[in-house]
């Protein structure tokens, strides 16, 4: 045979419930200001001068492209204020719509503590009700006030993105072991494998990308010294470029995922046999996607990327196009092939001597 709680049993169950119901109605005060979506929205516009700093010095450290990102900023700083500003205006608002309830509701709850504990228990699941209710009118705000914000949100994290993605491309071209030629610009850097090297093995490292060369870069980590016996103290990156071709040796470039529940990215190229690459190679790419990366390659192959270089970028006398070269080998008499785009040297089929390009203005 079953019982019911006890009188005292009651008592502190309904206690409590009351205390906790008085918490959740001061939860609901204190989002009568909505801190939270006016906070996201000023932390964004918070930002905007960072990127914009941050984009400037990689401007001053030769990145040369994606001229596209000056204008998107300047359009975000240019609508932020205003942006923030309806946000806060609708927050005041929705904060006068709902404070008479809020209040309300808390004078109800603080009247509990004058009743009996055992008595109060149907009370508090009325105004549970209405807690239930002002959350969802407080949900609904915060909606609101989040949908004036989302162009401001949106973008700033999308520029956000990229010029993170600049910035740690520009680090990995200054921390490779490969120097670039002269007239060759940083275009694209990210983590990735090298699915089908040579010997087998697959090949950590970094997959490189300039306006006239595609590298990649192997990436180990080795341990200098270890403390006790088993614990790494120091290490150190080692670097070797194992990837090294002008881009107008590349024949083709796919993309294609891979998996089932989690898409692997590869980007599966093929090569000239005039070069030193693989028929094929296949890359893995840890970040981004590969759809990305083989229309950024089409794009340079177009020579799409170099007619949206910044207007402030540089001109030289040579642009890394190849417009001079000798037609027959200096050495031995014979033909040579004509270089393509990023090739500096040319060498002979035959003897085997090297003959250098003349870059130009292409």
């Amino acid at each position: 045979m079953t019982t019911g709680p006890t009188p005292d049993q009651l008592r502190e169950q309904n206690r409590r419930e009351r205390d906790r119901l008085a918490d959740q109605v001061g939860k609901l005060r204190q989002r009568l200001s909505f801190t939270d979506p006016l906070e996201t929205a000023s932390k964004a516009r918070a930002r905007l001068p960072e990127l914009r700093q941050a984009l400037s010095e990689a401007r001053g450290r030769g990145y040369l492209f994606r001229q596209e990102l000056e204008a998107q900023l300047a359009d975000v700083e240019g609508r932020a204020d205003a942006l923030v500003e309806l946000a806060r205006q609708e927050g005041a608002r929705a904060g006068r719509d709902l404070r008479d309830d809020v209040d309300r509701l808390d004078e109800e709850q603080r009247g509990l503590s004058r009743l009996d504990l055992i008595a109060i228990g149907p009370l508090i699941d009325k105004l549970e009700a209405s807690v239930r209710r002002l959350d969802g009118a407080f949900d609904e705000a915060d909606k609101r006030i989040a949908a004036i914000t989302e162009p401001l949100r949106t973008r700033a994290a999308e520029a956000g993105k990229v010029i993170d993605e600049v910035v740690f491309t520009l680090d990995q071209f200054a921390a490779s072991t490969a120097k670039l030629q002269p007239e060759e610009n940083p275009v694209a850097a990210v983590p990735a494998t090298w699915k089908d090297a040579p010997g087998g093995d697959e090949v950590p490292g970094r997959l490189l990308l300039s306006d006239h060369r595609i590298r990649f870069e192997q990436v180990e980590e080795k341990v200098t010294k270890r403390k006790l016996l088993f614990f790494a103290a120091e290490k150190e990156e080692v670097r070797q470029v194992v990837l090294d071709e002008p881009i107008g040796h590349l024949l083709s470039c796919t993309d294609q995922q891979s998996g089932v529940i989690v898409k692997d990215q590869l980007l599966v190229m093929t090569w000239d046999r005039k070069g030193k690459a693989p028929p094929k190679t296949t890359i893995e790419l840890e970040r981004g996607t590969a759809k990305d990366w083989d229309e950024l390659v089409e794009r340079l192959k177009r020579g799409d990327l170099e007619r949206d270089m910044v207007a402030t970028a540089p001109k030289a006398d040579v642009h890394g196009v190849p417009v001079q070269w000798p037609e027959k080998c200096t050495e031995c008499g014979a033909n040579l092939d004509a270089p393509v785009k990023g090739q500096t040297t040319i060498g002979c089929p035959y003897c085997g001597a090297t003959h250098d390009v003349i870059m130009g203005q292409g």
